[in-house]
């Protein structure tokens, strides 16, 4: 059996999903002209997926243990995500500003939710987020196919590195349920991987919230997002 397990600091991992957790501020960008000659956004992202690893190596994974601090407003919300096969899962999530822990689980069509000591029986089609945050480390694989439009905008430049942006729009029923709106995803020409990420805000859709990456971590056969800057 192949087992991931992972602790790392993930602010910005939800941004890649298009779940934006909180309005990182915008980095300015250098933009030139796009090249005449830009390569398929599926192509750069299938690039992008076998530097963290390869498709096969995330294929074999089949039993999840993550970590997860997210950072917003100075205030750090730890949470810790199971997942064994496709339909055993269970998410703790603390907010310690607002005294809030929330659990999450599911067994098969079944799910339950715990936020103020009532546990309730609901519905896992109403509960998608379990699957959304258990399957984190899939979050450029699933790129592919969360969204019916896949278009490489440009060629940008970011921070020092020369980029790959990508718009990704018409989220389809794989996806999580966010704000409309396009979302973008910054791949390193150099070496492949995610740069940085915009989505809209949940609570401001029109506003974007963006968030940068300055390292990859290994976790046994496949890199993930590290800490945003």
């Amino acid at each position: 059996m192949n087992h991931l397990t992972a602790s790392t600091t993930l602010a910005g991992w939800a941004l890649a999903l298009g779940v934006s957790v909180a309005a990182f501020g915008a980095a300015p960008q250098d933009t030139r002209p796009a090249a005449t000659d830009l390569p398929a956004a599926n192509e750069i992202i299938s690039k992008a997926i076998d530097a963290m690893g390869g498709s096969e190596a995330f294929e074999k994974i089949e039993s999840v243990h993550l970590m997860v601090t997210v950072t917003a407003k100075n205030q750090d919300s730890p949470s810790e995500f199971f997942a064994f096969g496709d339909d055993k899962r269970l998410v703790h999530q603390t907010y310690p500003g607002a005294g809030i822990m929330v659990t999450m689980a599911q067994n098969g069509d079944l799910g339950w939710v715990d936020a103020i000591g009532q546990i309730k029986k609901t519905p896992i089609s109403r509960l998608p987020q379990l699957a959304q945050l258990t399957e984190l480390y899939r979050n450029v694989p699933n790129m592919l196919t969360d969204f019916d439009t896949l278009e490489t905008v440009e060629r940008v430049t970011m921070g020092e590195q020369e980029c790959f942006k990508i718009r990704l729009a018409d989220p389809n029923k794989n996806a999580a349920s966010n704000p409309k709106g396009d979302r973008f995803a910054f791949f390193s020409v150099e070496t492949a991987l995610l740069v940085a990420s915009e989505a809209p805000q949940i609570k401001s859709p029109r506003k974007m919230a963006h968030a940068e990456y300055s390292e990859w971590k290994e976790f046994g056969s496949i890199k993930m997002l590290p800490d945003p800057r």
